[in-house]
């Protein structure tokens, strides 16, 4: 049996709860609906694709997402991703 890796790629928060996320839910789906925070970007994808998909997001389109939607607080990048974006710079 194939082991699946769970792994949140970004959390968005309202006042220190969780309100959003992006994780093995989304990018592992099979179905044809987004709910979460991707858009649909990392929708059915898989980790690896998900993974490529959100480090393209920059810094400030996370801060553009917390401007378009004023009750989130904070947005955070797993580790990994924050790795991948600093590679890119």
């Amino acid at each position: 049996m194939k082991s699946l890796k769970m792994s949140t790629l970004v959390s968005a928060y309202q006042n220190d709860r969780l309100k959003r996320t992006c994780n093995a839910t989304c990018y592992n789906a099979n179905g044809k609906t987004c709910h979460c925070i991707c858009a649909g970007h990392n929708h059915g994808v898989g980790l690896d694709q998900a993974e490529l998909n959100t480090a393209k997001i920059s810094k400030q389109g996370a801060q553009k997402y917390l401007d378009d939607n004023p009750t989130l607080t904070k947005i955070i990048l797993t580790p990994r991703q924050l790795k991948l974006f600093a590679q890119q710079e």
